[in-house]
């Protein structure tokens, strides 16, 4: 998924067709930024996760709510002082 998902709209071969290609995206595809946080999200470091978080105010605090963060930092990581940090830090 993390792979093969962004191929599924392939870039024109005219750069400037690109850029509206890209604006229209997310209008077609409703959950397309939500898709894009979690393949972020999928490749991610702890520290990376928080910073997209940014107390709340970040494009991963834009797409997922304080629980659904909390869950894929759980799935993710292994219960260890650094990610009981970081799951304090989502709020």
């Amino acid at each position: 998924m993390v792979e093969e998902g962004p191929l599924v709209f392939t870039p024109l071969l005219e750069e400037g067709k690109n850029k509206k290609f890209q604006e229209e995206v997310p209008v077609y595809v409703q959950k397309w930024m939500k898709f894009k946080e979690l393949m972020i999200i999928l490749q991610a470091n702890l520290q990376e996760i928080i910073d997209r978080w940014a107390d709340g105010k970040g494009p991963l605090a834009t797409e997922f709510s304080t629980n659904e963060v909390k869950s894929l930092i759980r799935a993710l990581f292994q219960n260890t002082e650094r990610r009981a940090a970081a799951l304090a830090r989502i709020k």
